[in-house]
């Protein structure tokens, strides 16, 4: 993870080195985006409300955005994504791990379409602008897959999620017209999305993931 952060950082400080001003030919933008979703979950123990993490899963991110500039430094930007997200159960809440980490490695996977109303900031520099984003985000369930090892049948389980996202990212123009854009983003979940019952406890479950993506878009 620290490594992934750090290659970011680099290509990020690249970019922003080498952008030059945009939108200078219209006031919007649609763009297509991909790239990973690192997630992982906290998971809540009822009987004391201690809060464990899961270990990290690495997921898809498609999406389409349409951005609308407001001014040089504002915009508002609407989207849709297809994502998973979800996390390998601590090996500390399965007994059975103790000896099959490798092998058996149980796990919660959540696939959400998102939709995300975010406000966009962007910094002024001398040819170069990179930009803030953040705002919020609402997640709706087209798929779940539970691999659980001495967990009985999820009880409750919510299809919608709600979340903040805040993130960083950078822009190039390469062409008339044409966009690349380089992106990462931070969302934590709001909504305890499900109650996992075992033998002793009840644990409720929320989300959050960290966002890689590259988009390339259309300025008109």
């Amino acid at each position: 993870m620290k490594k992934l952060i750090y290659y970011f950082l680099v290509i990020q400080i690249t970019f922003v080195i080498g952008n030059i001003p945009v939108y200078s030919q219209g006031k919007s933008l649609i763009s297509i985006k991909s790239g990973i979703a690192i997630s992982n979950q906290t998971w809540i123990s009822k009987e004391d409300n201690t809060t464990t993490n899961g270990n990290y899963i690495t997921g898809l991110l498609v999406g389409l955005y349409y951005d609308y500039r407001i001014s040089n430094y504002l915009h508002i930007r609407t989207g849709m994504d297809y994502s998973q997200s979800g996390s390998y159960l601590p090996y500390s809440w399965n007994e059975y791990y103790e000896s099959n980490k490798e092998k058996n490695r149980a796990k919660v996977l959540f696939n959400y379409l998102s939709f995300e109303i975010l406000s966009k900031i962007k910094i002024s520099g001398i040819k170069f602008f990179p930009y803030l984003i953040a705002g919020p985000k609402f997640d709706f369930l087209i798929k779940k897959t539970f691999m659980l090892l001495n967990f009985e049948q999820v009880p409750n389980m919510s299809n919608i999620d709600y979340g903040f996202v805040i993130g960083i990212g950078s822009e190039i123009n390469p062409f008339k017209n044409l966009l690349v854009t380089l992106e990462l983003r931070y969302c934590q979940g709001f909504n305890k999305i499900s109650t996992l019952s075992s033998r002793t406890d009840v644990i409720s479950v929320r989300n959050h993931l960290f966002e890689f993506t590259t988009g390339l878009g259309l300025i008109f």
